[in-house]
């Protein structure tokens, strides 16, 4: 059997490195680039919004792929017309009833 003891440092160590490599990436410049990006995008002021806005696109939302846009519509179709309302499915917990 292990010792208790040395499973604890290993966890320990294990959490500690997890930490520092978090720390690391939180400090590196690709993080702050990305974030800045970011910023600036839902601020208004990158310049993908002012491209959108001259494109006269809206700026506001970001820019979903037509694709991913009819998906949504048809899963929204589906749940609102489909053969079972939503309300009518079973519990997940059938045990609180």
């Amino acid at each position: 059997m292990a010792d208790p003891e040395e499973e604890k440092d290993e966890t320990l160590q294990e959490v500690l490195d997890k930490y520092q490599l978090s720390s690391d990436y939180r400090t590196s410049e690709e993080f702050e680039t990305n974030l800045n990006r970011w910023k600036d995008y839902y601020n208004g002021t990158s310049e993908e919004t002012k491209d959108r806005e001259a494109q006269k696109r809206s700026a506001i939302l970001p820019p979903w792929p037509k694709t991913t846009v009819n998906h949504l519509l048809a899963r929204f179709i589906l749940t609102i017309c489909g053969q079972k309302p939503y309300f009518s499915t079973a519990p997940l917990n059938k045990k609180s009833i």
